[in-house]
């Protein structure tokens, strides 16, 4: 039996996930494109490894809609169809407001409560920010490999049926919190990942420190180059004498 468990980096600026059979230790990236071309670790013109953390809403929209770069990204630049100045809720790198509080749902003035005052003015309830995240995250599920949906997902070395069966049978999906934070922002992560159906209890979830992820994915990395070439010592003397790890939260 092969367990799948999904390991995501959600940052300020993006979202990157990759899929790890856990029986074998093979690691699949995940990347997202209008359609599904064949893409090779070098990547693909057509696919992007790091979805933006953009969604907008339509005035009385139930739905938050997720869109990929016009145009190539450019770290600091990102080029999109929606745009602040139309009507509706336009919300990127809302990453930090999930660390304030947790959203509540007022019965006297039949609201989500808090509210927040956003660079254009807008006043956009803190759930709605959840929920945000909850459809960037939705782009992860077996769903977003359907015909009709407008961007699809696909694993580097996965056939898309093979994918689907793994996303809709994961053992658990690992995401990573920066070292400060606390419990509010680690349960709202959790409420959207539960929203969004990739994994159905609570104990399917486990954080990880932002600083610790980039160290282990080093490990392993070595350790599997390690055992294709039979060897260990290369591997050992990388981190000898010391290594600083930077993780800058983008």
């Amino acid at each position: 039996m092969t367990n799948w468990y999904l390991g995501i980096d959600f940052g300020t600026t993006g979202i990157s996930a990759v899929l790890l059979n856990y029986s074998t230790g093979q690691r699949y990236p995940i990347y997202w494109s209008k359609e599904l071309p064949k893409v090779s670790s070098k990547g693909s013109s057509q696919a992007i490894f790091r979805l933006p953390a953009v969604t907008y809403s339509g005035i009385g929209a139930k739905e938050l809609l997720v869109q990929l770069p016009t145009k190539p990204m450019v770290a600091g630049s990102l080029g999109y169809n929606i745009t602040s100045n139309q009507p509706g809720i336009l919300l990127q790198q809302f990453k930090p407001y999930l660390n304030i509080t947790i959203p509540y749902y007022c019965p006297q003035t039949s609201e989500w409560e808090p509210k927040l005052q956003l660079h254009s003015q807008q006043q956009v309830p803190l759930y709605w920010v959840r929920r945000a995240l909850q459809a960037l995250l939705a782009k992860l599920t077996p769903k977003a490999l359907q015909p009709d949906s407008e961007i699809k997902v696909g694993a580097v070395g996965l056939e898309s049926k093979s994918l689907k069966s793994a996303l809709g049978k994961l053992e658990g999906v690992i995401i990573g919190s920066p070292v400060t934070w606390g419990d509010t922002y680690r349960l709202n992560l959790r409420e959207a990942l539960l929203s969004s159906k990739l994994v159905k209890q609570p104990e399917q979830i486990f954080f990880l420190e932002e600083a610790i992820a980039p160290i282990l994915a080093g490990i392993t990395s070595f350790k599997a180059e390690a055992q294709k070439t039979g060897t260990t010592k290369d591997s050992a003397a990388t981190w000898q004498d010391g290594t600083l790890v930077l993780n800058v939260g983008a």
